[in-house]
């Protein structure tokens, strides 16, 4: 939904849990456009469809409206529409980015076992373009690496470190040579909340985003912040929930002024 500041590659996240009876939780993160500001969903997500729209006023209520072109995406730096598949344990095992009229753009195939996710290849008009690799190191940081997949040529690498409840602490990409590029450092309120996170390069700090959250737990403002940590945008967002405590509508605003509409549809375990 929210238009990432920089490339990434694909990333990991596991189910929350609690001091008592676990709830079942469902991490949105890992192969969707919300990698780096993940959204805790209740309960047990078998398949989640996020469709953005063009706002329109009727009856004096914020509604969709005309479907948000890739041309239109593009014009308000937005992320495409997506599908998500889970298995039972949480993890995301097939995931489609949607264009225009919900044309298929390309999808990932997703293998985990019932710790972490293992490979994945990305998928474009039925053929294969990228192959990834995820493996634990002996200091226990994951490495993502991904491979041409007609010669087996490393393109780019990734370390991630974990905090304890399998979050972000930080990840950093590298090249094919192994030189780092890019470092991404992640920040958590006294709660365990996601605030935000910084991008740097060359360990100059190049920008990132700051997030705050409403009191069901989605993210209601989001800033984006350059070099200098000047603010760049400022993104407020309104929702509605099904019975599940889930939102399946988000309102988008930027100078108090509607941009966009957000629908989503869940399927449950």
């Amino acid at each position: 939904m929210k238009k990432l500041i920089c490339i990434i590659c694909v990333l990991l996240f596991s189910l929350a849990c609690s001091n008592e009876k676990a709830k079942e939780k469902t991490i949105v993160a890992n192969y969707t456009p919300y990698f780096t500001f993940p959204e805790v969903l209740n309960g047990k997500v078998m398949e989640i469809t996020e469709t953005s729209f063009w706002p329109v006023v009727k009856e004096g209520k914020i509604e969709a409206g005309e479907p948000l072109t890739i041309a239109a995406r593009d014009s308000i730096s937005w992320t495409n529409d997506f599908k998500v598949k889970y298995n039972p344990l949480g993890f995301a095992e097939e995931s489609f980015t949607l264009g225009d009229n919900g044309e298929i753009l390309y999808s990932w195939k997703i293998n985990s076992d019932e710790n972490y996710y293992t490979s994945a290849q990305r998928i474009v008009k039925d053929k294969v373009v990228h192959k990834e690799t995820i493996t634990k190191t002996d200091d226990g940081i994951f490495k993502i690496e991904t491979f041409d997949p007609e010669t087996d040529t490393l393109r780019s690498s990734i370390l991630i470190t974990l905090k304890a409840d399998k979050l972000f602490d930080n990840f950093r990409i590298r090249n094919f040579k192994g030189e780092p590029t890019y470092t991404y450092n992640f920040k958590y309120d006294e709660t365990g909340q996601l605030t935000g996170y910084t991008v740097s390069r060359a360990d100059t700090i190049r920008g990132g985003m700051n997030f705050t959250h409403n009191p069901e737990g989605f993210m209601d403002k989001q800033e984006i912040f350059g070099t200098n940590n000047e603010t760049q945008s400022t993104t407020v967002y309104k929702y509605e929930y099904d019975t599940a405590g889930n939102w399946i509508k988000c309102v988008a605003y930027k100078d108090q002024e509607p941009m966009m509409v957000s629908l989503r549809e869940y399927k449950y375990y």
